[in-house]
């Protein structure tokens, strides 16, 4: 306790005799002492002043990374989202460098059922002899019609996986993982989609060509001829199927029918029969007593291809239904049935249609590398920037440049403060004795006189004083020195003071004139700029205007709109009201109804329901595959990680409008070369 008073005791004593001015022979004792604190308490309260400010201000630290590995930048991106800028050495890469498909097809798209050997099994010389209610009559030719289904769901899916490959990906900056994924999210969606409706549009396409064709089935399902007696002539009927019918009910009659002639996608429950009856014209085809077997799901028809759309899978699930078919038919007896526990999106109850239509995809199993991504898109370096406050090394920076020139004037500033200080103390102030009689006597001086005399007194008083001041700053600059201690020659000290005021005005000089040719980097963040000032800057800061995107993908249907005008005839009445249609199919003399005028062949009036009806046709092709490939543009994102300025983007939007007509007008001539 005593060692601890005893310390602080000399600590105190240390203070009040701390002499930083005893080499000063001008300044008495007390002067030097009092000169001391004075700038020791100076100097601590300018040193806290600066340490505040220096602290208190945010500084905004550029951080540059050169060569990120993945995980660098994956950590970086995670740290400063908003900042990190990694520019890409590789702007364009093939989706194919990054992402990768492994569509998996429906199990029946790789099973026995679509082999040659399984459908062949099911024809045989007595095939066409069945009747058309009958599953073996059309068996053979809708496994057949499967097995095509799958070859060309399988040739479309593998045609846009190569167009989607040799697709470019173009990428400025380096993509966080999780912007990737977001795009990889939206790109395989629009992939997915962009195939499935183009399938579609397609599709309808040739099944409407089909149906305006009207091809006679060589199974008699849609219409059979006949021979007309007594002629070399011969006669056409369509085929009538009852409708609505439940082959598992006892009565199993229905007095709905449907006609071929009218359309092509009558169905009937396929069923296996003992005995096969004869086709009687005009006569809906009716089952007898003697089924043997309902094929559950599966469906015959006008023609095997509707039948089979409309028809669904789920005997042959099941090997009790398949070997039972296998033995009614003498079908190939080694063909087991599809796998019940295998994973799918589709059930066995789902129609052969709904599973086209997804192009007998059960998954595409995609993928997307990231590290491939970021390997191609190689940034050389990766710069963030982030704002400290009280960062020490500014703080010591700061202080270490400011410390000797402070500590210099408050130095020599310190012993003048305190002379000023004293005089003003000391400073008596005169009392002027009056008597009444004086005060009489200057009461009559003249108001002018005693105003021109103050005026001359201040005048003089002033010249005086500067004067004094003059001289007095003359004799300190040239005695003054700042080398007592080091050189014991006066005059050596005093000329070295010279030698040293004149190098530190000229160093001050060049720093300042360096200063102002010097260009310094400045961040400048204008928060939330509109379009405009956005324009402005960039126009000024072509090369170095950085502005990231809050949202690096945006639908297009936000800022894109685009009307498509058809021609009039697929709007008019012409190819959109059944009256016109009708009016084809009448005699024109008496109005009555017949579907078959007997005018020439090449007669108009005979041969105009199907032109309409085929334009009606292309009509509805292009209407689809523009409005299709107009939505599908629309949904598409926009990839931007900065903004683009209004002629770029006018420029863009163009190309995109051009990319559109061409991918319509291919589209087009692609099928249209069908017909």
């Amino acid at each position: 306790m005593a060692s601890a008073v005893n310390i602080g005791v000399r600590l105190i004593n240390l203070i009040k005799t701390l002499n930083l001015y005893d080499e000063d022979n001008e300044l008495p004792l007390a002067e030097q002492l009092l000169s001391t604190r004075v700038y020791i308490v100076s100097l601590l309260i300018n040193f806290f002043i600066i340490i505040s400010f220096a602290g208190i201000i945010p500084q905004t630290r550029l951080i540059t990374v050169p060569s990120p590995s993945p995980n660098d930048f994956e950590k970086l991106a995670d740290s400063y989202r908003s900042t990190i800028i990694c520019r890409c050495s590789q702007v364009t890469m093939h989706h194919k460098q990054v992402f990768s498909f492994n569509p998996q097809f429906h199990q029946v798209c790789s099973s026995n059922f679509i082999n040659e050997e399984w459908f062949s099994s099911l024809f045989n010389t007595i095939t066409s002899s069945y009747y058309p209610l009958e599953f073996r009559l059309m068996a053979s030719a809708q496994f057949q019609i499967l097995s095509l289904l799958c070859r060309i769901s399988r040739q479309i899916v593998f045609d846009a996986l190569t167009e989607f490959y040799t697709t470019l990906l173009i990428s400025t900056r380096a993509l966080t993982r999780s912007a990737f994924n977001n795009y990889t999210i939206t790109l395989f969606q629009q992939f997915n989609t962009t195939t499935i409706t183009n399938h579609r549009v397609y599709n309808s396409f040739i099944s409407s060509i089909i149906e305006e064709h009207r091809f006679i089935s060589a199974l008699r399902t849609n219409f059979y001829t006949r021979s007309i007696p007594g002629s070399d002539k011969y006669e056409t009927f369509p085929a009538i199927y009852p409708q609505n019918v439940d082959l598992t009910q006892s009565s199993f009659i229905s007095n709905e029918t449907c006609r071929c002639d009218h359309t092509s996608s009558c169905i009937y429950p396929a069923g296996i029969y003992n005995q096969s009856k004869a086709i009687v014209p005009n006569e809906v085809f009716l089952p007898d007593a003697s089924l043997l077997f309902a094929v559950p799901g599966f469906q015959v028809g006008c023609v095997p291809q509707n039948a089979l759309l409309q028809s669904t899978l789920e005997c042959f699930y099941n090997q009790s239904c398949l070997d039972i078919v296998i033995k009614l038919t003498g079908a190939l007896p080694t063909v087991h049935a599809l796998n019940m526990s295998s994973s799918s999106r589709f059930d066995p109850t789902t129609t052969v249609s709904v599973i086209f239509d997804q192009l007998m995809l059960e998954s595409w199993h995609n993928s997307a590398d990231f590290a491939a991504y970021f390997r191609i898109c190689a940034p050389k370096t990766c710069s963030y920037s982030y704002q400290q406050r009280f960062y020490i090394i500014y703080i010591v920076t700061v202080m270490t440049s400011v410390f000797g020139g402070l500590s210099k004037v408050l130095n020599m500033a310190s012993p003048l403060l305190v002379k000023l200080f004293l005089r003003l103390c000391s400073r008596q102030v005169p009392t002027i004795e009056t008597d009444e009689r004086d005060e009489l006597n200057t009461s009559k001086i003249n108001l002018f006189n005693r105003l021109l005399s103050l005026l001359i007194f201040f005048a003089l008083g002033c010249h005086d004083r500067l004067w004094k001041i003059a001289r007095f700053a003359y004799l300190k600059a040239t005695t003054l020195n700042l080398f007592k201690t080091t050189f014991t020659n006066v005059k050596h000290g005093i000329y070295s003071t010279r030698i040293y005021i004149i190098l530190l005005l000229v160093g001050i000089g060049i720093l300042t004139i360096y200063s102002t040719k010097r260009t310094i980097s400045i961040k400048i963040i204008v928060q939330n700029p509109n379009s405009s000032q956005f324009e402005e800057l960039y126009k000024i800061y072509p090369s170095i205007l950085s502005c990231p995107c809050r949202r690096i993908s945006i639908p297009r249907s936000i800022f894109a709109y685009n009307e498509i005008q058809f021609h009039p005839i697929c709007t008019s009445h012409f190819i959109r009201d059944e009256h016109w249609f009708e009016y084809w199919t009448m005699k024109f003399l008496n109005g009555t109804v017949d579907p078959a005028p007997s005018f020439h062949w090449a007669d108009f009036r005979k041969n105009g329901l199907k032109i309409f009806n085929y334009v009606r046709i292309v009509c509805d092709l292009i209407t689809q595959t523009a409005s299709y490939y107009l939505s599908a543009s629309e949904k598409e994102d926009f990839f931007a990680a900065e903004p683009t300025r209004t002629a770029e983007f006018n420029e863009l939007t163009t190309a995109w409008s051009s990319s559109l007509d061409i991918k319509v007008e291919n589209y087009l001539k692609y099928n249209l070369a069908i017909i």
